[in-house]
């Protein structure tokens, strides 16, 4: 199994429309492919993770690099991996608003402070009690 993300940016406003094209044909492709993923889309950026055997997966990014809707094409991550994140997705989709990217920066804030103070040898009483808040604050919010 073969995973690549990539990011970039749309070239003119798209409208719902154009989105449900865009999924439409992916779905159709992907199933007739063995292919799953998520399209994720904010302020006229695409983020998209594919799944699927590694020759399939390179061929449709190269058809996707020529769709002219978007532009600036940069992978973000590519591997081989043992099992599907998508498994029932053909391509799903998301488009995320600002309240959602702001709860993923506070979240990756809190994960690298913590991964910081764990592996810091001597944290002040400062920043551990900081720390102590930010575990129960995400201890919390997982509960939710």
């Amino acid at each position: 199994m073969y995973e690549i993300t990539y990011s970039s940016i749309v070239k003119k406003d798209i409208n719902k429309d154009d989105i449900k094209d865009i999924l439409s044909k992916a779905r159709i492709h992907n199933s007739a492919n063995g292919v799953t993923g998520c399209l994720l889309y904010y302020n006229k950026q695409f983020i998209q993770i594919l799944e699927g055997e590694k020759e399939v997966i390179k061929d449709l990014l190269k058809k996707i690099e020529k769709d002219e809707r978007h532009f600036n094409i940069r992978i973000l991550a590519e591997s081989e991996k043992e099992d599907r994140t998508f498994k029932k997705w053909t391509m799903a989709y998301k488009e995320l608003s600002d309240s959602t990217i702001q709860t993923l920066n506070e979240s990756l804030f809190e994960n690298n402070f913590l991964t910081f103070s764990e592996l810091a040898d001597k944290p002040t009483r400062v920043i551990r009690l900081f720390w102590e808040k930010a575990q129960r604050l995400i201890t919390d919010n997982n509960r939710l």
